[in-house]
């Protein structure tokens, strides 16, 4: 439901609603491939119920291998489960418009991200707990307006998001044989502000520069204890959230002219920055992502319609080396280093 309220010629009001409810049934297992997993699985859950170590008979390869927590014995087959949420979203915006170029606006709103079961492999039936609704109370408040003879874009945005049960991806440890395992969390209260602001002008004839500012703040405001991706419990209150940079940095330069006929020539370079962040909850040193910038720049020709264009492009040009993730599996701390020096030529046909 939604409704536009005009008040005179400047003002409008803009409001809506949406009820939802949803319910998702679960079915799933740690299912043995070979019979390695229920061998394993097998001696395991002998030495908890007091048995000799040899693998039972009861498990039989192939078939699901997850244990009921309360026996430590075989389930037989799936684990079932059934998630039912509702909630009430809205959204509330006053915008006004000084002139036809510019429009100033305040937005209130309240919003869900609905719940969802983990992929993993669980030994005891407990661990396929959902990570359930998260919600937000977001409010956001900003300008955007053109001047100079349009040559000139400004948009900016002052933003604060108050999360309940935020959905992020964390760990749990679910014993033996996998232990430490990344799965989705809800940390039931954190906080989120900061400011966008982006900017295109033509200072001069075929000449574009645009470039966008993001600062963001966020913060874990209530006491949870979870683990880091190698397994040391601690209370995350105060820390930010996992790969959300404090700054970041973008822009973009290119200039453009005629080279005769009907074809165009261009020129362009494109920075980008991105402050150190982390990639889990935690403060080992191992998780961190440092801060990088990127270069990249571009050369090409193009029709006047824009029906074939080829360029040349180069990206990182600088050779930066930085990691796009760092995160433990299964016994190992992983990396993940991004694209180094890159070049190639593009061909584009539009018909």
């Amino acid at each position: 439901m939604s409704l536009e309220i005009p008040l005179g010629e400047r003002f409008k009001i803009l409001t809506s609603a949406r009820y939802t409810t949803e319910d998702r049934d679960f079915n799933g297992c740690a299912q043995d491939v070979d019979g390695g997993l229920a061998a394993l699985v097998g001696i395991f859950s002998n030495l908890r119920n007091g048995l000799p170590p040899v693998p039972p008979a009861f498990i039989e390869p192939g078939t699901c291998v997850t244990l009921s927590l309360e026996t430590g014995l075989p389930l037989g087959g799936l684990v079932f489960d059934s998630l039912s949420e509702d909630n009430f979203s809205w959204r509330a915006s006053l915008n006004f418009k000084p002139d036809d170029n510019s429009l100033v606006y305040f937005t209130a709103s309240k919003g869900y991200k609905s719940g969802s079961y983990p992929l993993l492999p669980a030994i005891f039936d407990a661990q396929f707990q959902p990570a359930t609704q998260e919600s937000v109370q977001a409010f956001e408040a900003g300008f955007k307006a053109t001047f100079a003879d349009q040559r000139v874009r400004l948009t900016s945005a002052l933003y604060y998001y108050d999360y309940n049960d935020k959905q992020v991806r964390g760990f749990v440890d679910i014993g033996f044989p996998f232990g430490n395992i990344p799965v989705l969390v809800n940390v039931p209260e954190s906080r989120a502000w900061g400011v966008e602001v982006e900017v295109t002008a033509i200072p001069l004839e075929g000449l574009t520069l645009s470039g966008g500012m993001n600062y963001l703040n966020s913060e874990v405001t209530g006491d949870f204890n979870t683990p880091d991706p190698l397994g040391d419990i601690s209370n995350i209150k105060g820390e930010e959230f996992p790969m959300a940079p404090e700054w970041q940095f973008n822009g973009d330069i290119e200039y453009r002219f005629s080279v005769g006929g009907q074809l165009d020539a261009y020129v362009g370079v494109s920075p980008s920055y991105r402050s150190t962040t982390k990639s889990a909850f935690g403060t080992n040193p191992l998780i961190e992502v440092d801060s990088y910038l990127l270069v990249d720049v571009r050369v090409g020709v193009e029709t006047v319609d824009g029906s074939w264009r080829i360029e040349a492009y180069g990206r990182n040009v600088t050779d930066e080396y930085y990691l796009t993730q760092a995160t433990r599996e299964i016994d190992a701390v992983t990396r993940l280093a991004g694209m180094p020096a890159t070049y190639g030529v593009r061909v584009n046909f539009s018909y």
